[in-house]
């Protein structure tokens, strides 16, 4: 299942975009294998931190929790999930989010208040 989630609210595949992707798949073309996702967390000073992960909830506890969160967010705790998307690798993933990197901090609020996005930036 694709999924996308909002501020926090879990979205359901109907209420998403069209899916280029239908059927998700890792890169060994073997369905049920590992997704990517892009993530994007709101620190609690209000700066954005972005990353990819295999596991958002993980990455999120870690991030809040323990060492193994960026050292970015560890004086900007608590964070809380902006923003996720699936990916179908660590490839696309990365690529997203280099693209989502380069946005200017207002073009990143004008995104990230799109609902309907497929990553593309705002022109």
């Amino acid at each position: 299942m694709i999924r996308e989630r909002i501020r926090g609210k879990l979205l359901s595949r109907s209420s998403l975009p069209s899916n280029p992707h239908p059927n998700p798949v890792g890169r060994n073309g073997l369905p049920g294998s590992t997704l990517w996702f892009l993530y994007v967390l709101r620190c609690s000073d209000g700066s954005l931190y972005t990353g990819i992960t295999t596991c958002v909830e993980r990455r999120v506890h870690e991030h809040n929790h323990t060492k193994k969160g960026a050292k970015y967010t560890r004086p900007r705790r608590p964070v809380t999930i902006e923003r996720e998307w699936e990916y179908l690798d660590r490839s696309q993933a990365s690529r997203a989010e280099a693209k989502f990197k380069k946005l200017s901090r207002a073009k990143k609020e004008e995104w990230l208040g799109q609902r309907d996005s497929n990553l593309q930036p705002p022109d």
